[in-house]
């Protein structure tokens, strides 16, 4: 059993479950997402006020023995919080999908390349029009084309990237069992999870590869912290599919074996194995796919803008300040948040996309790991009230929208409803099936075609025979282009004509005198 012992409160017990209890109404009243953004603060000063008279308690022996140790019992809570989570991110997804609210550059990228791997045409990105293999090392891509062939619809996606996101707290309750820690924290540690902020924005961003990772990256610290060598092994190169970025993963692995002297010679052989192939990857395969150098290597800049580099470590790290802080437990994910704050790509450092996807596993990978070897939060030791402001400042503040308000803000109206139907009588329509479609990104995810690209790939001035340019006034523009300017490079080019019938959307189509 860890050193962090999970004690009664004797008569101090009720004090502790009225504090519980306004704890439990903040997280319900953030959870609804009603009201104002941050209406959940107003129960903040009596869950404060209730520790108080716990002020002679030190913090490690502040949890009350309320519940089951039994290892079963709460792998039924962690699986209910995963579940009301899961549900309720499942609810936002659909919103933002069927809204067109999506950041759908990536969802667009991925579903084609599905949908041309089930259609002879592997690993082809329809909107970027090359083998995406030459920008992004994610030959797992090919698990989703027979379920493309089956049925060609982005949700495959979306259900595999939320079904990573929710199975991580079964994985981390596994761990706790696996690693003789009191499974009384898996409920505490799926909740941090969920209310983890860049773990939020990384399911909201969906899709992408590397997402998918995420429980699996746990999978690959168990089996180093337990010398499971050939089990390590198949698990960072089963890594290496996901994205090229994946080797940082087995290179932090590598780290936390390095820091423990009886680990040391296979953090080594680790370490340098996991650099080697991310080298490979990045020098050798990705260029030779591409045709030449990778574009992504002309981010680096690790300078640029620092404050913004600072505000990013801190949100990502203070939710872990409840758990550790301990050097070795940071080991795990150093090398990807490295990578992160050495570029000049604002998105990468932004925590508004998918780039913490795999990191924030690996700070609770190091997590278990410092509990396990009888590691102490920060605040064990302290004085209650001081320790609940604490936790409530790790937690809290970086706290994102629940996923109820964002389906809320984002429930799809008519005009929505009408773009779709518009797509799919287009698609039905026996002149464009041979053309070659340029479509406004947010609409993309919803064609599945082989000819196909996105609008600002267009030269509307000479454009192929029987192509046809979709835009819809009522999705978002994407890149930093107006509707009205996008229209205006088809609508003013006597190389197209506008055709009707197709409620929701503008459609225009190249030579039409010669197609009649």
């Amino acid at each position: 059993m860890n050193a962090f012992s999970l004690a009664p409160f004797g008569d101090r017990k009720p004090f502790a479950r009225i504090g519980l209890f306004f704890l439990f109404l903040q997280g319900a009243v953030w959870f609804a997402g009603t009201g104002a953004r941050d209406l959940h603060w107003i129960c903040a000063p009596f869950w404060l006020a209730a520790a108080l008279p716990l002020a002679k308690m030190r913090s490690a022996n502040a949890f009350p023995a309320w519940g089951s140790v039994d290892y079963h019992s709460n792998l039924r809570v962690t699986a209910a919080i995963a579940l009301l989570f899961g549900t309720a991110w499942a609810m936002a997804l659909s919103c933002l999908y069927y809204s067109f609210s999506f950041g759908a550059y990536d969802l667009g990228i991925y579903s084609s390349i599905a949908f041309n791997t089930a259609h002879g045409r592997p690993f082809f990105s329809s909107v970027q029009q090359m083998n995406h293999l030459g920008e992004h090392f994610s030959p797992i891509m090919v698990l989703f084309a027979p379920l493309f062939r089956l049925s060609p619809s982005p949700g495959w996606l979306l259900l595999a990237g939320l079904a990573a996101y929710v199975s991580v707290p079964l994985v981390v309750q596994r761990l706790l069992r696996l690693h003789h820690i009191d499974a009384r924290f898996g409920p505490w540690l799926a909740v941090l999870w969920f209310l983890n902020v860049p773990m939020a924005s990384a399911v909201k961003y969906l899709f992408h590869p590397s997402t998918l990772a995420a429980p699996l990256v746990l999978l690959a610290w168990d089996a180093a912290a337990r010398k499971r060598w050939k089990s390590l092994a198949a698990w960072l190169a089963f890594l290496l599919l996901f994205k090229e970025s994946l080797a940082l993963a087995g290179a932090g692995i590598g780290l936390w074996l390095l820091a423990k002297r009886e680990t040391r010679r296979a953090g080594i052989v680790v370490f340098g194995a996991a650099l080697l192939s991310g080298a490979l990857l990045t020098g050798w395969a990705i260029p030779a796919m591409r045709g030449g150098e990778w574009a992504h290597i002309g981010r680096i800049d690790p300078l640029a803008d620092l404050p913004s580099k600072f505000h990013y470590l801190l949100i990502l790290l203070l939710p872990m300040g409840v758990l550790h802080f301990q050097a070795r437990a940071l080991l795990p994910a150093l090398p990807l948040v490295l990578l992160n704050v050495s570029t000049g790509f604002a998105a990468q450092y932004g925590m508004e996309h998918h780039y913490d996807d795999v990191i924030v596993p690996l700070l609770f990978a190091g997590a278990i790991g410092a509990i396990a070897s009888g590691g102490k939060p920060i605040c064990a030791g302290w004085r209650v009230p001081v320790a609940a402001i604490f936790a409530a400042v790790c937690v809290l503040v970086p706290l994102g929208p629940s996923p109820l308000r964002v389906a809320r803000k984002h429930i799809p109206d008519e005009t929505q409803r009408e773009i779709r139907r518009g797509l799919d009588r287009l698609q039905a329509d026996a002149r464009a099936r041979d053309g070659t479609w340029f479509l406004e990104t947010h609409l993309d995810p919803f064609v599945q075609r082989t000819d196909k690209t996105t609008l600002d790939r267009l030269d509307a001035s000479r454009p192929p025979e029987n192509a046809w340019a979709v835009l819809a006034p009522n999705v978002p523009a994407w890149p930093d282009a107006s509707f009205e300017a996008a229209l205006a490079r088809v609508a003013n080019s006597p190389a197209w004509g506008r055709e009707y019938g197709f409620p929701g959307l503008w459609i225009f189509r190249s030579n039409p005198a010669d197609n009649e």
